[in-house]
């Protein structure tokens, strides 16, 4: 037995032709061979399309929800994918055929763009230039100040931000992009407070401005008035702040500083106090019986009298005549029982007598 090992060095057909002579004679073998030879490099079908995640995160690595992510061919321009971030800051778009592409990401008012290489499966996180500012407003005193107006503005003097602080005196202003900015604080019609801020993180920022917190107490007799009106006027007459006081008979108010009358009234009494809030924080209103109630005291009590007054000289009148008509009726009746009168002319007078009374009677019930 004879074994032969050939080693083939191109791919192909090839033919086989074997002699093989011996003692016993001449062993004449052919055949056809198919070579084929195994690659160097195994062959790999390489994908057109793959599949991209986009993680939309803040400066502190916090997911962005609800923003709008758009992919655009980077040569052409042409939007090729969009959609918006869930509540993990995460949204998917499949089948992104190989190439370069501008991602941008936008919550409609600050745009974040990169570009984006896709080549295999990607997972891509954009962070966004985005940072919180905490807006503190304090009173003169340093206690916080409620309802202030806060209003921030960019570099170009355009208003980003505007809002009323809570009852600790804070203003949360989110999602601001990074940069320069003006913060003022109004306060009834007046600038309070004003600061410059430069935003790189989330920050803070105090303002302390001028206003003054004002204690208005209001009593009755030497007792808390509880549920009275309090108006606060300027010199000018105009009127700045109005309130009611609580339980305890106290109204807290918020001032700039300066004169103001501050005038409290309760039903019938009333009364009011001018006071510079720059030296005085606590202002004691008595009230009393409004003078104008005196007044209308006094005038009703003249009518009443003038009333009274007429109708006694009415009714006394009434009384006198028809009292006289009586007796001269009477008179009338003895003098004819008696014969000094005539049929004819007592029964004239009788009936002007009674025709009398009779008118009277009824001008007394009128």
């Amino acid at each position: 037995r004879f074994e032969w090992v050939l080693q083939a060095v191109y791919e192909g057909e090839w033919s086989l032709s074997l002699n093989a002579s011996g003692v016993g004679g001449v062993l004449v073998v052919e055949r056809v061979i198919n070579v084929t030879l195994p690659p160097v490099v195994p062959r790999v079908v390489v994908p057109r399309s793959f599949n991209v995640t986009v993680a939309c995160v803040d400066l502190k690595g916090r997911p962005l929800a609800s923003y709008l992510v758009n992919l655009y061919d980077n040569a052409t321009g042409l939007l090729v994918a969009s959609g918006f971030t869930n509540a993990s800051g995460l949204v998917r778009f499949v089948n992104v055929t190989a190439g370069a592409y501008r991602l941008e990401v936008t919550d409609g008012l600050y745009r974040a763009r990169t570009l984006l290489l896709v080549y295999a499966n990607r997972n891509v996180t954009l962070t966004v230039g985005l940072a919180n500012l905490k807006v503190r407003v304090e009173l003169a005193e340093g206690l916080p100040l409620p309802q202030a107006a806060v209003y921030v503005r960019d570099e170009n003097g355009s208003l980003v931000y505007a809002g009323f602080t809570e009852a600790s005196g804070v203003l949360l202003c989110e999602g601001l992009p990074r940069g320069n900015y003006t913060v003022s604080v109004r306060w009834r019609e007046a600038v309070a407070a004003s600061s410059r801020v430069a935003l790189v993180n989330d920050t803070e920022v105090v303002l302390r401005g001028a206003v003054r917190r004002v204690t208005v107490f209001a009593a009755l007799g030497g007792r808390p008035a509880a549920g009275a009106t309090v108006n606060v006027y300027s010199t000018a007459g105009a009127l700045v702040e109005t309130a009611r006081t609580d339980e305890n008979g106290v109204a807290v108010l918020y001032l700039l500083p300066g004169p103001y009358r501050f005038a409290v009234s309760k039903g019938q009494y009333s009364a009011s106090v001018t006071a510079d809030v720059r030296a005085v924080q606590y202002v004691r209103v008595e009230l009393q019986l409004a003078p104008t109630l005196w007044i209308l005291i006094a005038a009703t009590a003249v009518i009443w009298t003038l009333v009274a007054y007429a109708w006694h000289r009415r009714t006394s009148y009434v009384y006198r005549e028809r009292e006289r008509y009586r007796r001269l009726l009477q008179r009338l009746e003895d003098m004819y029982s008696r014969g000094e009168v005539e049929e004819r002319f007592y029964l004239k007078l009788k009936q002007e007598y009674e025709s009398k009374l009779n008118e009277l009677s009824r001008g007394e019930a009128l």
